[in-house]
């Protein structure tokens, strides 16, 4: 079934939750492992159970953000190979983007505070396993952040490739139809209301109650003609089998 704006919101919200519960608890068991190669033996030697806290909260983040993740995204996935509607969706794209924006950010910072403190490290003489534990949030959130944003950045290309052309060139734009017909056809109203910016007014006509909806070929040379019109208002008059469109402008009182 398709779904509606609020619902991708709603999943996608919860994707995000998700991935950010996963990234968290990456970098976590990330920096866990460097601080482990990188503390001194003594230090690890005389404070015991140092690893359980970062342990338990890492295997906790994972536990409950992979299949958050995985539950809401899979299905995302699986509802955009099925509907090109649903791969060029407003809140798709705000939520790949942000994706990517963020990540791009975190590892940019990441890779200037490891750089900073490698340099620092081999001007002072100090290159060793000690850097490990000194960089490690570093690496952890450059690894992290680093495997996410390649990922939506692979998501992005793809959905920009298998886009229609005119999806991806042309930008949506608001456009009211008021929509004149006396058999009033949900159908119709729904397909007009598919395209990008499109808002339907309906109008019953009272001149012409015997006539019937219209066929799906008629309501295809109907929706066709909208999307192709350039007017950003458009009265649709529909008689019997034929119809009209006026592009009308907003007058003053």
């Amino acid at each position: 079934r398709e779904r509606g704006g609020p619902e991708r919101i709603y999943r996608y919200l919860l994707a995000g939750a998700g991935l950010v519960a996963t990234a968290t608890a990456a970098a976590t068991l990330i920096a866990l492992a460097g601080e482990a190669l990188g503390r001194p033996v003594t230090e690890f030697v005389h404070a015991p159970g140092w690893w359980r806290n970062p342990l338990l909260r890492g295997i906790t983040l994972l536990v409950v953000g992979v299949p958050l993740w995985l539950r809401y995204w899979v299905e995302t996935q699986r509802a955009v190979s099925q509907s090109v509607e649903e791969r060029a969706a407003a809140s798709r794209r705000a939520y790949v983007f942000l994706v990517v924006g963020v990540a791009t950010f975190a590892l940019l910072v990441s890779l200037t505070v490891l750089l900073y403190q490698v340099f620092r490290a081999v001007l002072g003489g100090e290159l060793g396993l000690a850097l490990l534990n000194d960089a490690r949030w570093a690496v952890a959130v450059a690894a992290t952040a680093g495997s996410i944003a390649a990922y939506h950045f692979l998501v992005l290309r793809e959905d920009h490739a298998a886009l229609p052309a005119e999806a991806v060139v042309a930008p949506s734009r608001p456009r009211e139809v008021v929509l004149v017909h006396a058999a009033m056809d949900p159908e119709l109203v729904a397909d007009i209301e598919r395209l990008p910016g499109a808002h339907v007014r309906r109008w019953n006509r009272l001149d012409r109650v015997d006539d019937a909806p219209l066929s799906a070929a008629q309501r295809a040379a109907v929706v066709q003609a909208v999307a192709g019109a350039t007017a950003s208002r458009l009265l649709v008059v529909v008689t019997g089998s034929s119809f009209e469109l006026v592009p009308f402008a907003q007058g003053e009182r």
